[in-house]
């Protein structure tokens, strides 16, 4: 706020002596001098007031406040009943009124570069001292004489700054030149403000942009410091609740530590700023088994480095991947392995001499189950993808659903014998004809079955069920084995869940996938529950209509 005593200074144009007890009196000046001395005083009142002014306006780097500033603190260098400010938008302009800085912000004209005194004055470039506004144009009502005055800033015309008098002839080439001086700290004082508000603006973007990424990001000066954290990375390390901004990198370990966070230590960031200025990345393991890929990338400064940029990615499902792909890859070479050896060891027999006419037709039999194996397991592999991208077309047809289980339990009946296993039929012979894509079922009666015998041990028994009402058809095989855990009853169907056997013989774990999508292709359901008796009872129910035709 500017002194209450300017406006006294400004319109004092006499210049005060002392006259008191004992001082000699000074010769009174002629008129001449006494109004010299006075212009002089007033003059040099409006330059102090006008650098006050340009102070007070610079004080605030919110424009909106500096042009409150400037139409309440204009008054002491220039009198004027109508002040405003115009921005340029293309041809165009947008005029705010200042007279009264505190009324709604309705108080705008818009106008063209066409008309009136401030288009004339952007085009020349320069400002418009004018004694009289009749016939001007676009002017402000009841106003008579006016200063228009372009806020240039670096060679650009940002807008103009406009007084307007209700008396002509009411401004002269003094008020001008004060006018225009106001004017140029005015360009610069808004022309900082536009730019510290785009600042601000590119900052909050940057930092839209940073939330918005699951990626971690680090940026972090050359001195180690943290300019710059995102959430992600936060969350990524466990330090949602501190400040990490102006920290080293390498204390942060030091932080989880002393905030009982045990995810990482010092340590694992040791090799994020102890590396050579070039782009580099890696794998960090967390302690709680996560894997967290780090990418760092030097921030280049004319030709020197300001820092670097550390993303931070959480690969862990693609590390758990990769390792099933592997697991899956050397447990099916294993599951066609054997029954490919067992396959060529009984050719090998065939063309044996010692080996006894009526043993043939057992060699024959487990050839013909080995390659029956390896092609369930070819089969499932080919077609769950086409089912998962429902491509695999079904062919329902009216079946009957005690001869289908009385083959298929027939395929198993060598692998029975051999496991000690006892395998039953509970389907009714007069069961009503069911609709079914006959072999995509076969096969998951196939897939079930085989599960069944691979975690039952000897002495145990496995019993296939079939039900049928009007409207559904339900399917159970149950076993005496150990039985599904609990929490692995809703994954167990999942691509790659396995379960362990007394035998600890494991698969690809493709099998209960392929038939959970069998039996939701037939718009069914599937699940497995535990056996009363001991082990479990995997179910499917499906669909069926009323009557087949």
């Amino acid at each position: 706020m500017l002194s209450d005593d300017r406006m006294s200074r400004r319109r004092s144009a006499t210049p005060i002596d002392s006259t008191e007890s004992g001082a000699l009196l000074k010769p009174e000046p002629s008129d001449q001098v006494r109004s010299l001395l006075a212009e002089t005083q007033a003059v040099s009142a409006r330059l102090a007031a006008l650098h006050e002014v340009a102070a007070a306006m610079q004080s605030s780097l919110n424009t909106s406040t500096v042009l409150r500033t400037l139409a309440r603190e204009a008054r002491w260098v220039l009198d004027f009943q109508f002040c405003s400010v115009t921005e340029l938008h293309a041809d165009t302009y947008i005029e705010q009124v200042l007279t009264q800085p505190d009324a709604s912000a309705a108080a705008t004209r818009h106008g063209t570069l066409d008309d009136g005194p401030i288009g004339k004055a952007v085009r020349a470039g320069h400002a418009l001292l004018l004694h009289s506004l009749v016939g001007v144009g676009l002017v402000p009502p009841d106003m008579q004489s006016a200063l228009i005055l372009p806020l240039l800033s670096r060679g650009t015309v940002l807008g103009t700054l406009n007084f307007y008098a209700t008396q002509a002839q009411h401004y002269g080439y003094d008020d001008l030149r004060i006018a225009g001086a106001l004017a140029a700290q005015a360009a610069v004082v808004i022309q900082n403000t536009r730019l510290f508000q785009e600042a601000l603006d590119a900052r909050d973007e940057l930092h839209a942009v940073l939330e918005s990424i699951s990626d971690g990001v680090f940026v972090v000066s050359t001195t180690q410091a943290i300019l710059l954290v995102n959430q992600a990375a936060r969350q990524m390390l466990g330090l949602q609740q501190h400040p990490l901004s102006g920290r080293s990198l390498a204390a942060l370990g030091l932080l989880a530590r002393a905030n009982g966070s045990r995810l990482f230590t010092a340590r694992h960031l040791r090799v994020l700023h102890q590396l050579p200025e070039t782009e580099v990345q890696g794998t960090l393991q967390l302690s709680d088994g996560r894997h967290l890929e780090w990418h760092r990338t030097p921030i280049q400064n004319s030709s020197a480095s300001a820092g670097y940029v550390i993303s931070l990615r959480d690969v862990t499902a693609r590390v758990q991947l990769d390792t099933l792909r592997d697991d899956m890859i050397a447990m099916l070479v294993h599951d066609l392995r054997t029954p490919l050896t067992t396959m060529l060891l009984g050719l090998d027999l065939l063309n044996e001499p010692s080996i006894p006419l009526e043993a043939h037709a057992e060699l024959h039999d487990n050839i013909r189950l080995g390659a029956q194996q390896m092609l369930r397991q070819v089969n499932v592999l080919l077609d769950l993808r086409k089912l998962e991208a429902g491509r695999l077309t079904l062919f329902p047809e009216p079946i009957h659903l005690a001869a289908l289980v009385t083959n298929t339990l027939g395929k198993f009946k060598l692998q029975a014998t051999t496991s000690k296993v006892l395998l039953c039929s509970e389907v009714a012979e007069n069961l009503p004809f069911v609709l079914l894509d006959d072999e995509l079922i076969a096969r998951v009666l196939e897939n079930l079955i085989g599960n069944a015998l691979k975690f039952t041990p000897a002495q145990g028994q496995i019993i296939v069920r079939a039900t049928r009402d009007t409207r559904l058809l339900t399917l159970e095989v149950c076993d005496s084995g150990e039985g599904v855990p609990a929490e692995l009853s809703e994954r167990i169907f999942e691509k790659h869940m396995q379960g362990a056997g007394n035998n600890q013989r494991k698969g690809v774990g493709l099998g209960l996938a392929f038939c959970k999508l069998v039996v939701e292709a037939h718009q069914g359901q599937i699940g497995v529950r535990t056996n009363p008796g001991g082990g479990s009872i995997f179910w499917f129910r499906i669909p069926q209509p009323e009557t087949l035709g």
